[in-house]
């Protein structure tokens, strides 16, 4: 075999050693202690239910939480934190969607949507993203973040592509 063409089986020997440990997912199934808090300030809650899930392939983590509070007395709009750090889409401002299920929260008679925006906040002295709520007034479609509320049951589940740390 000449030297050029056995140069060439082994960048790709080496190139089909590189697919095939890359095709192998990465699974991390773990616990995190969600928080509801004011995005402006974060102020004080107390806690009744205070439980996360998730599990992570490769860049995308798939979240469950249930956050059950009283007495929260944070500004602004009012978040739940997330393990991880939205993977921001280079196309610009995109929110993720995210499904939830709420009790005790007073929506006025306008529809709610929570999402992912593509803003961070600090836990811990991590950087991570959080789900934030969202009225969408029923007559005129107008969408306004939804503040601090004092008290309510609120369950999330969540798909999101992730900073990709390793």
């Amino acid at each position: 075999m000449s030297a050029e063409l056995e140069r060439r089986v082994r960048a790709l020997e080496s190139q089909i050693a590189g697919l095939r440990s890359a095709g192998r997912p990465r699974y991390l199934f773990d616990t995190y202690t969600p928080t509801y808090r004011g995005l402006t300030t974060a102020g004080v809650t107390t806690y009744s239910v205070q439980i996360g899930l998730y599990a992570r392939v490769n860049a995308i983590a798939f979240v469950w939480a249930r956050v059950q509070w009283s007495a929260a007395t944070g500004t602004g709009f009012g978040i739940i934190t997330l393990p991880f750090k939205l993977r921001v889409a280079t196309a610009g401002n995109l929110a993720t969607p995210v499904t939830f299920t709420a009790d005790g929260l007073d929506f006025a008679g306008n529809y709610v949507l929570a999402v992912i925006p593509t803003g961070t906040v600090t836990v811990s002295g991590q950087t991570v993203s959080y789900v934030r709520f969202d009225s969408i007034a029923a007559t005129t479609g107008n969408l306004t973040p939804i503040n601090v509320i004092g008290a309510a049951d609120v369950y999330i589940t969540a798909v999101m592509p992730i900073e990709d740390t390793a």
